[in-house]
Formats: C-alpha cells, structure tokens, sequence
C-alpha cells in the first residue's frame, strides 16, 4: 500500500469513561446539578429534587462508543419545582452507534411542574462505521460525446469520440478542473511509454492518434464504463479503457488495458493529466530526480522543495525570461501517489508503485511538464500530471492491466494549495493508505 507524507495519525479510542452521578437537591429552595456522561458510557443521573428546591437536570448522554445512552431527566421539586429536561442523546463516535433518545422526565409534584422534554438522539455514525454509501446518478450514457460518473461530491466525465479523453472532472456545483488548454492538449488521456517509440505529435496519422484522440467503442453497466480503442501500428497495442465508480470511498478507479496487436512488442502505462498553469502539485520525498529527459528534450528543470514529507512544485515555477524552453520534472521511485491542489480542491492520483529498474529508458514514474507561456508557438498556458507504470513485453493477445485510482475532493479546513503546506499533506496521506 502506497505511503502517504507523514506518520498516520492516532485512531479515537472506542472506550468511555464511568459516568457521573447528579448531585442531590438542596433542602431549601437549592438547584442540584447533574452528573456528565462519561463518552462512550452511559449518562449521568440526573439529581434528586429537595424540599421546594427546582428540578437536577438530567446528565448529558455519552459521546462516541457503541450504544451510549442518554441521562435520565430530573424529577420534580415537591413544592413548585419545575421538571427537569431529560438529557440529549449521545452523539455517536466514528464508527460508533447512535445514542439513544432521552427519557421523558416526571412531572412537579402538586404545584404544577412542567414535564420535561424528550432527549435529542444521537448523531449518526461516520462514514466508515454504517455511513452510507454515495449514490451514482443515472443515466452513465448522457450521449454519444458524454459517459458521466456522477455520485456525492464527483463528477468524471469521458468522451469516446476524443479517444476516450477524460474531458470534464469536477466538484458539485463546481468549474471544471481540466479546462486548461485546447484541442488535444486538454484533459487527461492515456499513452504507451516510452515515446521515443512513437512518432510526435501523437495525433500524427503514422503514430498512435488511434489510441489518442480517434474514436472509441464505449458501453456501460450500473457503475461502470468502459471504451474499447483500435491497434495503433506503431506500438503494435489497442487499448481499453474502463472507469469504474467506487461508491463507498467516493473514488474513480481507472483500468487501463494494453492489448498486443502484433508480436514482439513492448511498452509501459502512462496516464497524462492537464490542468491549468496554476496551484500546486506534489508527491512523496524519497524518488530520484532525473535531468536526462528534460535536456533530451531541451526543457529546463523546475525548482522544487521538500517540505512535511512531500516534495511540491509551485505553479508556474520560475521561467527564465530570456529563455523559450518549456520545463519538465523527471522523478523515479516517488511513493505511488501525486496530488495537484489548487483553489478549494485537490485531485489525487494513487497507484503502484513502480521501481525505477521497471520504468522505460529515458522516461520516469512521474513527469510535471509545464509549457511556457512566453513561448509564442505555444501560447496557451497549461500543465501535465503525469505517471507511468513497469515497461514490458506486451505480447500479441496479451493483455496488461494499469489502475490508478482517482480521488477529487474539496480542500479540508485549514488546508492551503502551497508548498509545504503540512495540512494538505496529512489529508492526501488519510485518502492514499
């Protein structure tokens, strides 16, 4: 299992503490007060009443732990005391069951008091502890341009006519995180690695355009799409590409499948990723950076820093002004993951880790490629997330099989999009092991 930045942090213990017992009321006109629920115990007794004193009120119910039960209401004073309120329920823990409703207090002896009210229930458990489950909104197939995976907060969406590119993944009631760029440098999409075995651009009519942007065959089930694409001669492989819904830990699960067309052949998985020129991207300490593809391609390096386990790159990074070159970063050996945040959100990509004996020559586990904006033959402004998988014999009817696993969440309070920022850390760390 991948690693995330940090240590993992500490687990809420399931045990409670003994409850308290409510004092008893005073003998002229005092207030006795009630005893604390203990968490994860039963609730505290409310007090007894005192001659013309008012009514204990009732203890509050134990938090978190299984079952806890809420504190009994306070009897009534026997001289015009009021009825003690029965005590809110318990809320539950993580994982833990709600707690029970409170019980209705006795009313004042003959003068009159007030029955008490029913005690709240307790707060529903956590996700992971009977939480239900995310709900996929339906159709998949919205037409012939739009396969949707649509279910609590994440909306994925895939074109099988653009080589079934991922176009459109964004949060409810959000903008699309994918919009940077134009025509085919825009969205995420898939390529057989290493590239020096392909012919550039990809859309060339010699090289892999019917994996890359030609059209799919696509279908669906009740959780699932999948697109089937044709052999591209050059890397003798199809590919095909299934986006399956995972609803109980709101993730995208992506399964790429090479399928040799001809015999003899060879390539690695490599999912490319675009995003707009801004934000943050980063992933875990620990991979080699590697300068030989960025210089065979004349690109320059951009800075980086290691910060709360993670190694993070700034957005634009820094262009030298008299310089046109675009910038690349090449690592190997990185932890399995790499998140972009930007704004109010972050996109993780988990997967397996590949060692760096296992990547194609002159590639990496991880690549970041930013165009520079200065560059007047490319002017639009974009970037590339990018991750590859282990190079291999791809024989002809083989298939192999990539996943990477897609989590798109909103930023967790007090989490910030900039290097170093050890809140954003820890919480793609919690969605990662």
């Amino acid at each position: 299992m991948a690693a995330g930045c940090s240590s993992s942090n500490d687990k809420p213990s399931g045990g409670g503490n003994t409850s308290g017992t409510g004092a008893t009321g005073g003998t002229t006109g005092g207030s006795a007060s009630a005893g604390k629920g203990g968490s994860s115990a039963a609730g505290g007794t409310g007090g007894g009443s005192g001659t013309g004193g008012s009514s204990a009120t009732g203890g509050t119910g134990g938090s978190g732990g299984t079952s806890g039960s809420a504190g009994t209401g306070g009897s009534g004073g026997t001289t015009g005391g009021g009825a003690g309120t029965s005590a809110s329920g318990g809320s539950a823990g993580t994982g833990g069951s709600s707690a029970m409703a409170g019980s209705t207090s006795s009313g004042g002896a003959p003068s009159g008091g007030m029955a008490g009210s029913l005690g709240s229930g307790g707060a529903a458990a956590g996700n992971g502890g009977g939480g239900m489950p995310a709900t996929l909104v339906t159709p998949i197939n919205r037409s012939s341009t739009s396969y949707v995976l649509e279910f609590g907060d994440t909306y994925f969406e895939v074109n099988p006519m653009m080589g079934a590119r991922v176009t459109n993944v964004h949060l409810k009631g959000g903008s699309n995180l994918l919009g940077a760029g134009m025509g085919d440098n825009m969205g995420s999409t898939f390529w057989p690695s290493p590239q020096a075995n392909w012919t550039w651009p990809p859309t060339d009519s010699a090289s892999i355009t019917n994996i890359n942007d030609k059209p799919y065959t696509p279908s669906n089930d009740d959780t699932s799409m999948t697109f089937v694409g044709m052999a591209a001669t050059d890397v003798g492989i199809s590919v095909t590409k299934k986006f399956a819904a995972d609803l109980a830990n709101e993730a995208v699960v992506a399964t790429y499948t090479m399928i040799g067309s001809a015999s003899g052949k060879s390539a690695a998985p490599w999912e490319i990723t675009r995003f707009a020129q801004t934000g943050v991207t980063f992933f875990k300490s620990g991979g080699t950076v590697s300068s030989v593809k960025p210089m065979a391609q004349n690109m320059d390096q951009p800075t980086t820093m290691d910060a709360a386990g993670c190694t993070w790159l700034k957005s634009p990074g820094t262009f030298a002004s008299a310089s046109s070159k675009d910038q690349l970063l090449t690592v190997n050996g990185a932890g399995g993951w790499l998140a972009h945040a930007d704004g109010t959100w972050v996109v993780v990509k988990k997967f397996t880790a590949t060692p760096a004996n296992m990547i194609a020559t002159g590639e990496g586990e991880i690549d970041i490629y930013m165009n520079n904006p200065g560059n007047t033959s490319n002017s639009i402004p974009y970037m590339e997330v990018e991750e590859q998988g282990p190079y291999g014999a791809v024989a002809q009817n083989m298939n192999v099989n990539w996943t990477v696993t897609w989590f798109v969440r909103p930023l967790p309070s007090g989490a910030m999009p900039v290097p170093g920022d050890s809140t954003l850390a820890s919480f793609v760390q919690s969605l990662v092991q």
